[in-house]
């Protein structure tokens, strides 16, 4: 009896627990009908908004309506997207695209109003702001030449970057001359006759022109200093030139290459004393 009674308890402890696995299925199974409707769903919604026709286009420039003139005409010719169309994701895109070609905003965006019977497309479009004059106050170096070196010009887009660029640039161009204590401000301002120009001033603090004080040489083995001095043209005493230095230093170079040195390097190291301003 007790044997029989072993045997049969032995059989019920191995069989499997079928409990748990039905119910993984059934969550498995739940899980994936879920999907299913999720999807059938969300497509149904996407066919169903996808589905309306453009009744309006219309284009808001800067907060202002824009349905009149040059720039109406433009931004029109180059929407993709037409009345009566269905509206597709694709020809807004393309459309957006097309507007920003113009060169004329600096950003562009498209909103969906759904109508009763339709879509109104609404195209938001941000002017660029350019810039408009470029002045200088306080210099003694010619307006042209300051021209030369800042990169921002009238009726091109304005850059804060560029113009600050254009900043630093001037000072260095004061240091070809021997002002390395110029200070300069910039100063933008909206045009009177147009809120998208931007006008540019730039004040300038000089300060007085460096002189040299000394010229050395360095690094110098094979010809005697009192050639390279007679070589250079440059005097203690006299106001620093850049363009003074940049020649001597290509009389120093053919020197040395008269001389059989053709792979000589010459360069020149201005070092300012801030002290006594030379």
């Amino acid at each position: 009896m007790d044997k029989r009674t072993n045997q049969r308890i032995h059989k019920q402890t191995n069989q499997p627990c079928r409990v748990p696995a039905f119910r993984s299925y059934l969550f498995r199974l739940s899980l994936h009908v879920m999907l299913i409707f999720s999807a059938v769903f969300l497509n149904s919604a996407w066919s169903q908004s996808d589905s309306h026709p453009v009744i309006e286009i219309w284009y808001r420039l800067d907060g202002e309506i824009l349905d009149s003139g040059s720039q109406y005409e433009e931004v029109k010719r180059k929407t993709r997207v037409q009345i009566g169309s269905i509206v597709s994701p694709y020809q807004i895109r393309k459309s957006i695209e097309g507007i920003y070609t113009t060169g004329l905003f600096s950003q562009v965006t498209a909103m969906e109003v759904l109508r009763p019977n339709g879509v109104r497309l609404m195209f938001d479009l941000t002017s660029k702001i350019r810039v408009g004059k470029i002045e200088f106050k306080g210099n003694s170096l010619s307006e042209n030449l300051l021209l030369d070196v800042v990169i921002s010009r009238p009726k091109k887009e304005y850059s804060t970057e560029i113009a600050e660029d254009d900043r630093r640039r001037i000072v260095d161009l004061y240091k070809d001359y021997g002002y390395f204590q110029t200070k300069i401000s910039l100063t933008p301002s909206t045009n009177l006759d147009s809120s998208h120009q931007m006008n540019l001033l730039y004040k300038i603090e000089e300060g007085a022109q460096a002189l040299i004080q000394d010229i050395r040489f360095e690094g110098v083995k094979s010809i005697d200093i009192e050639k390279l001095e007679e070589t250079v043209k440059s005097k203690k005493g006299e106001i620093y030139q850049k363009q003074s230095v940049d020649v001597d230093t290509n009389r120093i170079r053919e020197l040395y290459r008269k001389n059989e040195y053709l792979t000589v390097k010459v360069t020149p190291d201005p070092i300012y004393n801030n002290v006594t301003g030379t």
